[in-house]
Order: structure tokens, then C-alpha cells, then sequence
């Protein structure tokens, strides 16, 4: 898979680039549950985060962590591989709640999914399709983890 090496230059390269999602708790003063919010650096489109937002109140991100723990119905790795590329790529516009809520879970249903797979599930696992869920879970993992914490999980799934 991926060696420690480019696994630590990797890691350390994304925490760089840190997010300061501290004031995240003004935008919930609603009381609505909120998915997303706009953070200038990384999207301007009130659209796109208002469709994010509803796709979160239709329950869509519960059904990705469904689908993808579904044992009668195993998600391929392909699936797995696009639903963590989707949510990694939106992962900076995630209100700090849902994300602290969210992607632990997410992390967990997809653990269970790929060492519980069958073999017919795991004869289409690749490097590749395994680099791509490494990458978007570097991603992931960064808004809820500490560096180590984020190493420590990475290295083990590489393994």
C-alpha cells in the first residue's frame, strides 16, 4: 500500500493547511441543524452549500453511512471509494458539529466495510482505489483528529 514515508510527508503536508472552524457555533444560533457554511477560501456558491445543507436535512448522509455498512447488500469498493472522494472534497464546508459528529462514524463504516468484505467484494480492491479512501480520509480525518491520532490511523489502514 502506502509506505510510512510518503505516508508522514503526506500527513504533514495536509496539516499545513489547517482550517479555523472555531467560530463555526455562530451559524447554529438557529437552532437548525447545519451541514455546511460557506468559507471564502474554499467555496463562494450559496448554492452549493445550500444544497449540501439539503441534502443533509433529507437525510442523505446518513444513507451513504447505511449503504456503505449495509452487510446484506456489500457497497464495492468503488462506491466506497467515490462516497469518500465526494465527502472529502466538501469536507472544508462541513460545520465543525456535523463534522465532529459525522466522520467518526463514517471512518468506523467504512473500517468494518473493507476487513469484512467478502471475497467477492475484495477481488476489486486496488492500490489505487485504496490510495483514493487514504487521501479522502487525510482529508476527512484532519477536521476531527489531532496529527498523531490522524498518523496513527492512516499507518494502520496502509498496512
Amino acid at each position: 500500500m502506502v509506505k510510512s514515508d510518503s505516508l508522514d510527508k503526506k500527513v504533514s503536508n495536509k496539516e499545513e493547511n489547517g482550517l479555523d472552524d472555531t467560530n463555526d457555533h455562530i451559524y447554529t444560533a438557529g437552532g437548525e441543524k447545519i451541514y455546511a457554511i460557506i468559507r471564502q477560501e474554499y467555496c463562494r456558491s450559496n448554492f452549493f452549500v445550500k444544497m449540501v445543507n439539503e441534502f443533509g436535512a433529507l437525510g442523505g448522509f446518513q444513507m451513504i453511512i447505511d449503504r456503505i455498512q449495509d452487510t446484506n447488500n456489500w457497497a464495492p469498493i468503488e462506491i466506497v471509494t467515490l462516497y469518500l472522494t465526494i465527502i472529502g472534497n466538501i469536507s472544508n464546508l462541513l460545520h465543525r458539529e456535523f463534522a465532529h459528529e459525522y466522520i467518526p462514524g463514517l471512518r468506523r463504516a467504512v473500517w468494518k466495510n473493507l476487513l469484512q468484505s467478502p471475497d467477492s467484494n475484495i477481488r476489486n480492491f486496488t492500490k489505487e482505489k485504496l490510495d483514493d479512501i487514504i487521501s479522502a480520509f487525510e482529508t476527512l480525518l484532519k477536521r476531527v483528529y489531532q496529527y498523531d491520532e490522524i498518523y496513527e490511523v492512516l499507518l494502520i489502514f496502509s498496512l
